[in-house]
């Protein structure tokens, strides 16, 4: 302590500190054999993490599919690099991914990754049968870490050196159109009809009627009414994994989230420095009423320092997730319904709490005016709070697979 409170004689730091740097191309060999099997490949995939949007490389990642005419899958980080409303476009992978990403890069005979460190989540536990099956697949991975090359899968070419470079060093080589018409038509044609299922399977729940609000209705209301440039800041629940799944993002750097770490309460806090980091774009924080509860005085925050961010609440009196494990595993609920000691649900009245707090408000518990409610909201250009009773008894659909059920189960026993 003698040391930490001595006075100290040290010229003030202001500027970033952080070394320039200088962005480094992969190996030309190893571009010019990523290059060569990308071209003779009958169905590429490219899989995108965050990485890339921390090398800004998510135009390069747009030109090269668009010139192989390959779908884009990404990591749930990575989420909105590439716009998922653009037909190659599949989505997120893993567990909470869309099927369509799931059964496209385990289907691939070449996967291109860029800047993922193929996280337990996003690759099913990498168990071959659900997401990538590689080895089978042959794989190009690209990564500014060596550490991360071939950590996660065996590498058919590795590639060290800053994303952005590197693909458009991967770029040039390849020229504008280095496969094959017919067979990009072919993988176009599967690509279009796995999409196609997979919204025919999340039709039903995202246009239910019934009350309370089913959440999918709620993601998809929200991709329609929320601008182009809308950023979404998820807390975990339905408003995390679901939102990855079902939410369309338009934009990079349009989707943060807490990532593995699933950190509840995250949302409410986050979305304020999201905002105060991009003021002219409207910050929606997704949050669940466990989540916000456990942070509440971020309203308090928002209020402080006049800052305009839009939470949309799902308040589904209880945790939801916790719910559904207590449910699904242990026959036991204890601890995750909001209730009063006779069993009937309860929360805070949240209209009430936001306005002791100065802060607006809305209620929406008919999924009819749930359109008509987010456009409102939409509007506000201050600390705006939308509550939106939902349903807490419905799972998110798993279409990819993660070992912790296992464990769940039946715990560490070894048999």
């Amino acid at each position: 302590m003698d040391v930490f409170s001595a006075p100290l004689e040290a010229e003030v730091q202001t500027l970033n500190r952080r070394p320039s740097f200088t962005r480094t191309t992969g190996a030309a060999e190893g571009v010019a054999a990523a290059a060569a099997l990308l071209a003779d490949a009958e169905r590429p995939v490219i899989f995108a993490g965050n990485g890339v949007a921390l090398s800004d490389a998510m135009n390069e990642v747009g030109e090269l599919a668009r010139a192989l005419q390959a779908p884009v899958a990404t990591t749930l980080m990575g989420k909105g690099l590439f716009p998922e409303t653009d037909p190659l476009s599949v989505g997120t992978t893993g567990i909470w991914g869309t099927r369509a990403a799931n059964d496209t890069t385990r289907d691939a005979d070449v996967v291109l990754a860029i800047g993922t460190a193929f996280g337990e989540a996003d690759c099913s536990s990498w168990r071959p049968e659900f997401t990538f099956a590689i080895p089978g697949s042959k794989l190009i991975q690209i990564d500014i870490d060596p550490g991360e090359i071939g950590k996660s899968y065996p590498v058919d070419i590795g590639i060290v050196g800053d994303a952005k470079a590197t693909l458009r060093a991967l770029i040039d080589r390849l020229g504008p159109s280095p496969r094959p018409p017919a067979r990009a038509t072919r993988q176009a044609q599967d690509v279009i009809r796995r999409k196609r299922e997979w919204q025919a399977e999340v039709s039903e729940t995202q246009s239910n009627t019934g009350t309370p609000i089913h959440p999918a209705r709620l993601l998809r209301a929200l991709s329609e009414a929320a601008p182009d440039d809308a950023i979404f800041v998820t807390d975990v629940g339905w408003n995390k994994n679901g939102a990855g799944q079902q939410l369309q993002v338009k934009r990079p750097r349009s989707f943060i989230t807490s990532g593995g770490m699933a950190t509840m309460g995250f949302s409410p806090a986050a979305a304020i420095g999201a905002k105060l980091g991009a003021p002219d774009r409207k910050v929606i924080g997704l949050v669940g009423d466990g989540g916000l509860t456990s942070v509440i005085g971020a309203l308090a925050t928002a209020v402080e320092l006049d800052v305009a961010v839009l939470w949309v609440l799902f308040n589904n009196f209880c945790f939801s997730t916790i719910q559904t494990v207590g449910a699904s595993y242990f026959d036991n609920t204890k601890g995750t319904q909001f209730t009063r000691p006779g069993g009937q649900a309860y929360n805070p009245d949240f209209m009430m709490l936001a306005k002791a707090f100065g802060i607006d408000s809305m209620l929406v518990a008919n999924p009819l005016e749930l359109d008509d409610s987010l456009r409102r909201a939409l509007a506000q250009e201050r600390p705006f709070l939308l509550e939106v009773r939902t349903r807490g008894d419905v799972p998110m659909p798993r279409t990819g697979y993660w070992d912790i059920a296992d464990f769940l189960k039946g715990g560490n026993v070894v048999d």
